[in-house]
């Protein structure tokens, strides 16, 4: 079974992500996963799990204080990024493909950068700092040639388009909006699609932008059991038509659960707008 996995942006909920993932991941065969695609704060996950650190992800959300002193003089150099991806690639290798998604102020475009083991460290480097192209973090916008960029998601934060092109028997998309939807033309394929809200179980006591490391700790240990759960009721069953089954279930079963979430509607609505709309390069 050829498995695909998307990791949205999300801010702070990028914890929330990367803890889903550890308690879920188990319950799946790595070498089955043939493709990540990433936006922003979701490249890091996406990383961690290419480079097979992501004991070392998780440590980084859990004692990395981006508030620090030290941490922004690096921000004012442009190097806290830079030091997360040395710490994650140290040691290890780009070993699951993934793409990672830019703004292009040029076109008004996003474009996907395909990343894997056989590209340049400074090409990962690049294209990781596009897509992280947070404010007072790395700048408001990167250069890359003759080419300004935004931050990845705020053309793609989602980005599943990727998997138009690339089939897998088995895609999950994780993010951080309740009332996201799939777009049409990848849930009308022969393609098993779940999308999860990974911060579903972390309620709206948790913010979304706070990078408190009592916030952080918290995100990570109770989406690390959702991601447990999930995985024990949905990628458990024996075939990819019974995971189908339980992978609807499941997300009939948590509606009333992302309807109590307080994260902005409009959001949704934006992505899921923009999907049907904006122009894409890959």
């Amino acid at each position: 079974m050829d498995i695909g996995i998307v990791f949205g942006g999300g801010f702070a909920r990028g914890a929330a992500q990367l803890g889903f993932l550890k308690g879920m991941l188990p319950f799946l065969n790595r070498s089955d996963i043939k493709l990540l695609s990433c936006s922003s704060s979701g490249a890091l996950t996406g990383l961690a799990l290419s480079a097979d650190r992501l004991d070392y992800g998780e440590q980084i959300y859990r004692h990395t204080n981006i508030t620090s002193i030290s941490n922004l003089r690096l921000n004012l150099k442009n190097r806290l990024v830079d030091q997360v991806i040395d710490s994650l690639i140290k040691g290890g290798r780009v070993d699951i493909p993934l793409y990672v998604t830019g703004t292009c102020l040029n076109t008004l475009s996003t474009h996907y950068f395909y990343l894997d083991s056989s590209k340049p460290k400074e090409e990962l480097y690049e294209a990781m700092n596009i897509t992280l192209t947070f404010p007072f973090v790395n700048g408001v916008f990167r250069r890359y040639g003759k080419k300004f960029y935004l931050d990845g998601g705020a053309t793609d934060n989602i980005p599943v388009y990727p998997f138009l092109i690339k089939h897998v028997d088995l895609l999950l998309i994780l993010h951080n909006y309740p009332r996201y939807l799939p777009p049409a033309e990848i849930v009308n394929s022969d393609t098993v699609v779940i999308d999860i809200d990974v911060g579903t179980r972390c309620g709206n006591s948790i913010k979304t932008y706070s990078f408190d490391l009592r916030n952080i700790n918290r995100m990570l240990d109770i989406s690390y059991d959702y991601g447990r759960e999930f995985g024990q009721k949905v990628l458990s069953q024996p075939t990819l038509s019974k995971i189908k089954e339980a992978g609807q279930r499941w997300i009939r079963d948590e509606i009333e659960e992302r309807k109590k979430s307080n994260i902005s509607i409009t959001a949704a609505i934006f992505f899921n707008k923009l999907q049907q709309s904006r122009g894409f390069k890959i």
